[in-house]
């Protein structure tokens, strides 16, 4: 998890824009190019910082519960 924010207006799926120099969650060898904005509440909510294969997973996955075809 890269941060954690306040009240936001956006739902969790969100895509925001990455920070420049940010380094993905899972590979911190690698930069950020997406940020996914993840659980919210009213307190805030954290933002995911992912890589190009992270992103490009986590677009997968997201394509294929909304079609019904959780992996």
């Amino acid at each position: 998890m890269s941060a954690v924010y306040g009240p936001v207006g956006s739902l969790p799926g969100s895509k925001h824009k990455c920070p420049e120099g940010m380094m993905c969650d899972d590979h911190p060898d690698r930069l950020a190019v997406s940020r996914i904005q993840g659980e919210t509440d009213s307190m805030g909510c954290e933002m995911h910082d992912l890589c190009q294969e992270c992103a490009d997973a986590w677009c997968r996955a997201e394509g294929q519960w909304q079609q019904g075809k959780p992996e």
